[in-house]
């Protein structure tokens, strides 16, 4: 699991379309000739394979992506709800958007739909995403 604060920690990925997509989104958040700050503007969350979707709440800033946040439900369960706002397919990843708060800060949860992932959230991101982003 990374986390990705800074369009500088993007040059570093190894997968081409996310990478490159990730530089667009980081140029998409300030206007020209502002200062990105990610408490402000939000930030990015890369899954790996063999990571624990739960343990961005305990890791980072962040919530359990598959535990609701009072820890009660998890995915499945009839009183499970989702941390993401909405869910983006993008081809060969998703992008799951968690709102921070209601001033605009956002975690962009980056999915690659690769061997090793988890199959849980493989398998909520297939059921809930739309092909269209939406505006932040």
């Amino acid at each position: 699991m990374l986390a990705l604060r800074d369009q500088a920690a993007v040059a570093g990925l190894g997968d081409d379309s996310i990478r490159a997509y990730l530089e667009e989104r980081f140029e998409g958040l300030t206007e020209p000739g502002e200062t990105y700050a990610p408490e402000t503007h939000g930030w990015f969350l890369l899954l790996e394979p063999g990571d624990d979707p739960d343990e961005a709440g305990q890791v980072f800033d962040c919530f359990p992506l598959l535990t609701s946040s009072t820890g009660c439900a998890r995915y499945g369960d009839p009183d499970f709800r989702s941390p993401f706002e909405w869910i983006t397919d993008l081809g060969s990843f998703y992008e799951g958007v968690i709102l921070m708060s209601d001033g605009g800060d956002f975690v962009g949860v980056i999915i690659p739909k690769l061997s090793g992932m988890d199959a849980r959230l493989l398998e909520y991101c297939e059921t809930h995403a739309s092909d269209e982003p939406m505006e932040l």
